[in-house]
């Protein structure tokens, strides 16, 4: 169904299913979308803020409707530019504003406002968010709830800055994040190795960019799992399979 075929007419349709296509359809010109907006049922406003199409009039209109389905269905939308969420991080609703701080459109502006909100989910989004810059991982490292600062630790854009610092952390649920993250490399791992807590230098040793200096000072653990993980690591060399000593 497009322009040609009526798309603009069925939005006064009295049938709501053929409504919530029309503001749905990816097709939908922005006209079209702000006239859906001033429908009736919340089911059509919530079609047209999700449409994939949608400008940022569309979405600064929808994410001030009274409804909550509508403004979290602005904030998800993936076309939700930086003026959108700032607002949708500020809205009184939670799920509007942890929408807002996942959104993967989401600025470094609209993040770190999302870090100083009162709300834990709120900020674990903006720390779990993959778009997150380093200075928002940064800001999430000194966030007071530990659920935020591992979630940091263990966001896929975290850089060796923000890792060694999460290893600096006191929960051992931080620097385990550090320790198993994609991102860090050997000078990261051969601090996490040297972790009081096992399990940290475990998963130290499992990552797969542990070097051999890295599975070297396994070899010296107290632990034999930590010995072992590190002489069955891929990238274990004949010195450290010489080196592994059961015990």
């Amino acid at each position: 169904m497009d322009d040609f075929f009526g798309l603009p007419q069925q939005l006064t349709n009295p049938d709501l299913e053929a409504r919530k296509a029309a503001a749905g359809n990816p097709n939908a010109a922005e006209e079209m979308l702000l006239q859906a907006l001033h429908d009736e049922d919340s089911d059509v406003r919530k079609a047209a803020a999700k449409n994939p199409n949608a400008t940022e009039p569309v979405l600064l209109k929808a994410v001030k409707d009274e409804w909550p389905d509508v403004r979290v269905a602005a904030a998800e939308n993936r076309k939700a530019t930086e003026p959108v969420l700032l607002m949708a991080v500020q809205d009184d609703n939670l799920y509007v504003r942890v929408a807002a701080a996942g959104n993967p459109s989401a600025t470094e502006p609209v993040l770190l406002l999302a870090l100083r909100n009162e709300t834990l989910d709120v900020r674990l989004a903006a720390a779990d968010n993959p778009q997150a810059t380093k200075q928002v991982l940064l800001t999430a490292l000194q966030d007071e709830d530990w659920l935020v600062r591992e979630a940091a630790a263990d966001n896929p854009s975290a850089t060796e800055d923000v890792l060694m610092i999460a290893l600096e952390d006191e929960n051992p649920n931080v620097r385990l994040a550090a320790a198993g993250n994609p991102n860090a490399i050997s000078h990261v791992l051969l601090v996490a190795v040297r972790d009081k807590e096992w399990d940290v230098r475990i998963t130290a040793v499992m990552n797969p960019n542990a070097t051999e200096d890295v599975l070297m000072i396994a070899m010296e653990d107290d632990w034999f799992v930590v010995r072992r993980a590190a002489a069955e690591h891929p990238n274990a060399t004949e010195r450290v399979h010489k080196a592994y000593l059961p015990r």
